[in-house]
Formats: structure tokens, sequence, C-alpha cells
């Protein structure tokens, strides 16, 4: 008979070995994540960011086998990552509608030419009803955004950064994206009602008009518009903005305004 299974094994070796290729794991994982935390938020390519996120996860799939699972370390970094990506396309769209609003404000606010009607079109973002895929039926944008050229201008930076955000679209990342989408949206409205103070204590009743009509189209359909994007890319189904079913439905964004 032959020795037994087991005979000759040196069973603290073994133990000690384990021990290393723990720790060794450990460093390395520790590496990973400190990389990752430095270097994901300087990507501008959120599908980039997904890969490497899907690599990670293959990755702590097969060190799970050997109880090294990983990707709860690489999680938090691309959530940074995805929330960096979001506060620059704000900020950017922040500078768009201020460069706006202050030529309006300018140019006494005069009427934009036809090509304005290009700014933001039925297809706007690209958004589809079927969540974070984009399938489905376009995200339709009111034609009342096109009367105003800022309007027109920040719904369109906005749906463009949304719609990006498709690339990577993390379901825990739907909370932080309403608010930070909100809180730009407060600042645009805040930016609003002091050009309007300013025409109003001018005596220009016709600019002030013109910018409280601009207050209202914000309120009633640019803002669920962006209620309902936010609900494509992260989960349930929105009907096109300027339906009955989005004007009677407050919403996230629009309850947080």
């Amino acid at each position: 008979a032959g020795p037994a299974p087991g005979a000759g094994v040196d069973e603290e070796a073994l133990s000690e070995a384990a021990m290393d290729l723990r720790a060794w794991l450990c460093v390395r994982a520790c590496e990973l994540r400190a990389a990752l935390i430095a270097l994901l938020p300087l990507v501008n390519e959120l599908s980039f960011v997904r890969n490497v996120l899907e690599q990670a996860q293959l990755t702590g799939a097969s060190l799970a086998r050997v109880g090294a699972d990983m990707r709860a370390v690489v999680l938090p970094a691309v959530e940074a990552a995805v929330a960096a990506h979001l506060d620059r396309s704000l900020c950017l769209a922040r500078r768009h509608w201020d460069a706006a609003l202050t030529a309006f404000e300018q140019g006494q606010g005069a009427q934009p030419a036809d090509s304005l009607a290009t700014a933001v079109g039925p297809d706007a973002g690209g958004l589809g009803h079927e969540g974070a895929a984009g399938e489905g039926a376009a995200l339709a944008a009111p034609r009342s955004l096109m009367r105003w050229p800022p309007l027109a201008i920040i719904a369109n930076c906005l749906l463009g950064a949304l719609g990006e955000l498709r690339n990577c679209a993390l379901r825990q990342m739907g909370p932080r994206t309403r608010t930070a989408v909100a809180v730009e949206l407060q600042g645009c409205a805040r930016a609003l009602a002091q050009v309007t103070s300013r025409a109003d204590a001018g005596g220009n009743s016709e600019l002030r008009d013109k910018l409280r009509a601009m207050a209202d189209v914000m309120l009633h359909d640019l803002l669920p518009l962006l209620d309902a994007a936010v609900t494509c890319i992260y989960g349930g189904q929105a009907a096109p903005a300027g339906s009955a079913g989005v004007q009677r439905r407050p919403g996230a964004i629009t309850a947080a305004l």
C-alpha cells in the first residue's frame, strides 16, 4: 500500500506559505486601490473606467476561490472617478450657462436665430426609455427650451453629461447624480433670479418679463426632463419630457428644487 494522503507534508510550512501569499495579495490589493484612486479621476472616457471595473470584477471572481476577493477594493475608486467626471461636466455646463445668460442680458433678451433650434433636438442626449443601455425611443426635449438661448445651452450640456454617464452607469450613483444636478440647477436658478432683479430695478419690464418666462420654462419643462433622464440611466422607465405623465410626476430632482 502506498503512503496515506498527506503523508510527509509539512503542515506548518504550508500554513506559513499561505499566510505569506495572503500578505502579498493584501499588499498588491492596497497598491492597486491607491493607483486607481489617484489615476481614474483623471480619465475623461467613462467607457475606459467601465472596462477597468469589468476586468477587476473578473479578476476578483477568480481570486475569490482562494479567499482573496478584491472587488470591494476597486468599486469605491470607480465611483470616485465617475463622480469626478460628473463634477467636471457640471462645472463646464455652469460656465456655459453663465456666459449665455450674460449675453442674453446684454442683448436685452433678443430672441435667437432659427439656427438655435438645433441646440436641443428631440433626441438630445441620446437617452432612451430602457435604462442604462439607452435602448428604446429617445427622450424628447420640449420645444419650449429652444425659445431661450441660455435654457437651450444648459439643457444640451446637462443632457450630454448625463448621456456620458451611461458608459459607466453604477446604480448606487443614482442618488448622488440627482443631488448634483439639483444643486447645479439651483445655482442656475439663483443666477437667473439675480438678472431678473437687476432688470426689474432698472425698469426694464420687457427683459424682466422674458426672464420670468424663462424661469417658468425651467421649472415646468427643463426640471422634469432632467429628472426623467436620470431615471432612464439609473433604473425605471420615464415618459418623454413634455408629456402629461412627466408633468404630473414630481420626481426627485424637481422635488429637491
